[in-house]
């Protein structure tokens, strides 16, 4: 028997490490269902407007069904917390606290559920959007947006935890275990994942080229993108996903909620139409 005064084993992956595995797996879902619903390397073969169509049947579909599916896993995790609650199931409660942490000491376990409703809140909330727009005539804004969730937590979350826990040293503020490295990496992760999906699809997949911060609404349609009188493209998406990144940084509770929904605004408001 081991004696009270020796410590307990150091676990071989910390909480946070492996808490950030459930995030891959949501994104490496998300990926390979847009990724088959647009086989982006038929697609970036194909030219102009035969892409566009083609992507944007196939995108349309993936998204309702993925928002389905995630809608409905959602509805199970809260009936899961409601039964694992109110009959005190004692093993359901040591397997989700095992993915906690000081943050989620209440009765009612959210960790699980924030990043569900994280990650999949844009895509429901732009599929809302696109009935409204449609019905009113207007246009789409593209699929950016509504994976604004994944490239929150499933890229920059993750890259931000590994590089700052194990690479980082400067911290982002006196006091924060958040560090300037991790940071740098999520923002840095973030436009390498969102630019390397766009060109593996031809362009035509997040269409970068719809985002300005243009100071003002003056923004004029040229031919092959849009230009404001700001930052256009890849440059705006990398403001914003610096911003998003620093936002996660000083963010203590519910970042899972807060940073996705921040980013999916900016995103929304910075993207033209057409």
């Amino acid at each position: 028997k081991s004696s009270a005064g020796e410590s307990r084993a150091v676990p071989l992956v910390s909480n946070i490490v492996l808490r950030k595995v459930f995030h891959l797996v949501v994104l490496f879902v998300f990926v390979s269902a847009i990724g088959q619903a647009t086989d982006v390397f038929k697609v970036s073969e194909m030219s102009g407007s035969r892409a566009n169509s083609s992507v944007g049947a196939s995108v349309s579909g993936a998204m309702v069904l993925i928002s389905l599916c995630s809608a409905c896993l959602l509805a199970g995790l809260v009936l899961g917390e409601y039964l694992r609650i109110h009959f005190k199931i004692r093993g359901l409660t040591k397997f989700f606290r095992a993915f906690t942490d000081s943050r989620d000491s209440g009765t009612f376990i959210l960790s699980h559920l924030s990043l569900l409703l994280g990650a999949f809140m844009p895509a429901w909330l732009e599929l809302l959007s696109a009935r409204t727009e449609e019905a009113g005539g207007g246009q789409g804004v593209g699929l950016l947006p509504s994976v604004c969730g994944i490239l929150a937590l499933g890229v920059a979350d993750v890259l931000g935890v590994l590089v700052g826990k194990h690479l980082g040293k400067i911290a982002i503020c006196r006091g924060s275990k958040k560090t300037v490295e991790g940071t740098a990496a999520a923002v840095v992760g973030t436009v390498a994942f969102a630019l390397a999906c766009n060109r593996a699809s031809g362009g035509t997949l997040l269409d970068l080229e719809r985002l300005s911060l243009a100071p003002t609404a003056a923004i004029a349609p040229l031919e092959g993108g849009f230009i404001g009188s700001g930052l256009n493209g890849p440059a705006a998406f990398a403001v914003l996903s610096a911003s998003m990144c620093l936002l996660e940084a000083f963010t203590m509770q519910l970042d899972n909620i807060y940073v996705p929904l921040f980013f999916y605004v900016m995103l929304r408001v910075s993207t033209v139409a057409g």
